[in-house]
């Protein structure tokens, strides 16, 4: 089961200090205000008495059954609460804590905070609202719909590891069998990554075309059950010049064999890839949906990596079934749509791959997982070893550093002074000259670099010129190579940062309930494994605390590990009194269902 460890409201009331605090500890409970001036003298009178027994006897030496804490309830204006209330939010509580109650039937005075904590954690978790968790929960009478009405979050976390671990693998088993497709072969399996193998057989197809002497329309015919080849042709044609044909004529026999034998490798990808949706369709249930934007053959292999240190590594022995989109295909748009969309529903989780940028894709899943009330796992990479970094982002093609470059200088990245400090910073540890305040001359360079190259390619995926052109400038590579590593190291320690604090998908109301839910951020590997495990087994440790330091705008559970905000409650009183005439009465099926 869940735990609330610290609560800043609740834990700095002594209710044994004065009935007023007393008082404030209880409007937490209740989620109104209670106004003193209304509490006969006769009810004010019994409750100073108990608080001067505390004095005297200790508030831990002081016990208080069901019925005594009712009385004390109407004495302050406030409606009591029936026995399966009273039982799991106090008695439950108590004996868990390190204030042990003398019998099972009641509780001491000192541990009233501990169980007004735990009641508004679950009350944020499952309802979103102090005052109509408080009036709903405290009225029901039966322990089995008022446990229904606290699910998953008070399940048995010892247990559901249990039956998760007593798992059978599914009969169509992916991992470890023939269908599972390698890291360097994911890629073949993207959409868009594709068109650049579809270019450079356009691409082939001119050449020999030029070599033959042939016409645009000669070389068209050979491709005309095609219409994405010819479409690719008919641009790139008039773009060979004679230097073109000669510098490709030797090594022509190549380059066609290289094209021919990656299109034979991403057949079988795509086939693959199809056979392994099929298998995810008839799984009888799915616990992860893993949410990324692959448009770049480096953008599935980071995916591939991280999915199976997740899963296979930091997991081992943990029997889940997740979606991993690196293993899925479909040749119709419309089908791999509704895929997705079903896996959406399935999962009882989302791992969200921030990456560099926003797509439409990934985050309309990210909103749709948040709108369900499931949780979302929001996951943006750390750079840590820069040096181990660098020599990663060697690896990439050209294209990588230009499109990134081009990026970052349209979202202004360089344009803020914060950025360009932090960037000096680490390229110091790299050895490398610290930025000025001007920074486009030493940007420029590696622009006009790369562009050099650009102007010049013919092929995208086979040949070496790309190869020979790094070497040629292997110096001026290497510092680009540290330069986009310190700023890449940069730009996800800033998008981690506005993911949790500022993003405006990053908190979403569960259309069931009308429980906002936020997004959990995690910067490792190890730490997305632990919070799916947590999530999992119902295992989570969470803080209560407000909202904004320093300000009083609501308040925020927080869960502990990531520092993350998973639910939040206004204190805008006009929207919280609108907001919930909309959703004062969910059914229990929309409560189970969230």
């Amino acid at each position: 089961m869940i735990k609330i460890l610290r609560d800043t409201a609740v834990d700095s009331i002594r209710p044994d200090e004065s009935v007023e605090t007393l008082a404030s500890l209880l409007e937490l409970l209740c989620g109104e205000k209670i106004n003193i001036a209304s509490v006969t003298k006769e009810a004010q009178t019994t409750i100073q008495a108990v608080i001067v027994r505390c004095r005297e006897e200790g508030p831990g030496n002081v016990q208080m059954n069901y019925e005594e804490f009712n009385e004390l309830l109407l004495m302050f204006n406030q409606y009591r609460v029936e026995k399966p209330f009273f039982s799991f939010f106090f008695l439950t509580s108590c004996q868990t804590s390190d204030i042990k109650s003398t019998d099972k039937k009641s509780i001491s005075f000192a541990a009233l905070p501990l169980c007004v904590r735990q009641f508004r954690g679950f009350a944020m978790l499952c309802f979103g609202n102090f005052r109509f968790a408080y009036r709903r929960l405290s009225r029901i009478c039966t322990p089995v719909e008022f446990e229904d009405a606290l699910r998953p979050w008070n399940c048995d976390s010892a247990q559901e590891e249990k039956e998760i671990k007593s798992r059978k693998e599914p009969l169509a088993r992916l991992v470890g069998s023939s269908d599972y497709i390698s890291e360097e072969k994911t890629w073949y399996l993207g959409y868009l990554t594709s068109h650049l193998l579809y270019s450079d057989s356009a691409t082939l197809k001119c050449l020999y075309g030029k070599m033959r002497n042939s016409s645009l329309n000669d070389v068209l015919e050979e491709a005309r059950d095609d219409e994405t080849m010819r479409s690719i042709i008919k641009d790139e044609w008039d773009t060979f010049k004679e230097e073109d044909v000669q510098r490709y004529k030797g090594k022509i026999d190549a380059l066609e064999e290289e094209v021919n034998a990656m299109r034979d490798e991403a057949k079988i990808a795509r086939a693959t890839g199809i056979k392994n949706t099929v298998k995810y369709l008839t799984w009888d249930y799915l616990d992860v949906y893993v949410a990324t934007s692959m448009r770049q053959e480096w953008e599935f292999r980071e995916t591939h990596a991280f999915v199976r240190e997740v899963f296979e590594r930091k997991l081992k022995g943990f029997p889940l079934r997740w979606f991993d989109p690196t293993q899925s295909f479909d040749n119709n748009l419309v089908d791999k749509g509704l895929l997705e969309g079903l896996m959406l529903k399935r999962a009882r989780c989302t791992i969200y791959m921030a990456q560099e940028g926003d797509t439409l894709g990934k985050d309309s899943e990210l909103a749709a997982t948040l709108a369900q009330g499931k949780p979302v796992i929001a996951y943006v990479r750390e750079v840590r070893e820069l040096e181990k970094e660098a020599k990663e982002l060697r690896k990439r093609p050209l294209r990588y550093f230009r499109q990134r470059l081009l990026s970052l200088l349209a979202d202004l990245f360089f344009d803020k002074t914060r950025n360009l400090r932090k960037v000096s910073e680490h390229l110091k540890a790299l050895g490398e000259p610290e930025l000025g305040l001007e920074v486009r001359p030493r940007i420029q360079p590696y622009l006009e670099l790369l562009y050099d190259f650009q102007r010049t390619r013919k092929f995208v995926l086979v040949s070496d010129d790309e190869r020979e052109y790094r070497e040629i400038h292997k110096n001026r590579f290497r510092s680009l190579e540290k330069f986009m590593t310190a700023v890449e190291a940069v730009a996800a320690d800033n998008r981690a940062e506005i993911i949790k604090s500022r993003h405006p998908l990053s908190l979403q109301v569960n259309l069931a309930t009308g429980v906002a839910n936020g997004v959990l951020v995690v910067r490792s590997a190890g730490e997305c494994a632990r919070l799916v495990k947590n999530i999992m087994t119902r295992s989570l440790t969470f803080e209560i605390d407000a909202l904004e330091k320093g300000k009083d705008l609501g308040t925020a559970l927080i869960e502990q590990g990531s520092k993350s905000k998973f639910r939040v409650v206004t204190k805008n009183d006009c929207l919280t009194n609108s907001f919930w005439n909309f959703y004062r009465d969910p059914t229990p099926e929309a409560i189970r269902s969230a």
